[in-house]
């Protein structure tokens, strides 16, 4: 189902052709109307209500096209399910994504040999957590550990309210080893992109990155230190460390810069 509604908005994405959306919207309203008025007893298979209940997934879809082209109809939607980076893009909810990251962490701190070394295909080395869920080997479950959201790091890191696997939505790629480095793209659209990054060496870092929804035009590039306490979207903005201009003529457009060691950075692109 995921696979088909994500397809169903990249054809009206391209066409622009609205019956491609029509599937999308029907199950969207359908989804909501399930949320508010949950029924009082299971629903018999086959009904709205037993469809509704298996529509969980939408959320990643609704998320793509409400960044994708800024419509606010499916917001009441997203409200009731909306996942952590998208509650974070949309309403500034920080605290949410930050214990979201958190249960990332500790699912990958613990047994990181299993993770790296023990032989395992596709992306089933990072399912084997929920071995230790309840009713599987065990008859209770170890809460101390947890299993890792892959899709909320690629989301962090790019921008992409959901999924990579239909209709990836990644604003950037980041061209540099993933070692002693932290990216959250706060902001990403057609004309503009915001991301807070932090390098964790002695030394300047130097990298570069690739903007992949930007249109065609000229861009501004500004690196910013930010100090004060708080929440990060709290603190003190300084002047620039660095500027930078550049031309967006197709999908894909690199530009270079350098990071300062151990200093929280904003970096802010803008059409001219």
């Amino acid at each position: 189902m995921s696979q088909m509604t994500h397809t169903l908005l990249l054809t009206h994405y391209i066409t622009g052709k609205a019956k491609y959306l029509e599937p999308v919207r029907s199950m969207a309203n359908a989804r909501l109307k399930y949320l508010s008025t949950p029924p009082k007893k299971q629903p018999a298979p086959g009904t709205e209500a037993w469809c509704a209940s298996k529509l969980g997934g939408l959320s990643s879809v609704i998320a793509k096209y409400r960044f994708l082209t800024g419509n606010t109809e499916f917001d009441e939607l997203i409200a009731e399910e909306s996942l952590p980076y998208v509650r974070f893009r949309l309403d500034g909810d920080f605290i949410s994504l930050v214990s979201s990251l958190r249960n990332n962490a500790e699912a990958l701190r613990i047994n990181f040999e299993g993770y790296t070394n023990e032989v395992r295909y596709t992306g089933r080395v990072l399912r084997f957590p929920a071995l230790f869920a309840k009713n599987d080997m065990l008859s209770e479950p170890v809460v101390t550990i947890h299993t890792p959201n892959p899709s909320l790091l690629y989301s962090t890191v790019t921008g992409d309210p959901g999924s990579a696997g239909y209709f990836p939505l990644n604003a950037v790629r980041w061209l540099t080893p993933p070692r002693n480095i932290a990216a959250l793209v706060t902001e990403s659209g057609s004309k503009q992109f915001t991301a807070e990054l932090f390098h964790f060496g002695g030394e300047k870092r130097s990298m570069s990155d690739e903007f992949y929804l930007l249109d065609p035009g000229k861009y501004t590039l500004t690196i910013t230190i930010k100090n004060g306490g708080g929440l990060v979207l709290r603190r003190v903005v300084q002047k620039p460390l660095a500027t930078d201009e550049f031309v967006v003529q197709g999908g894909r457009t690199r530009v270079f810069f350098e990071l300062p060691p151990r200093k929280l950075c904003v970096l802010h692109v803008y059409g001219r």
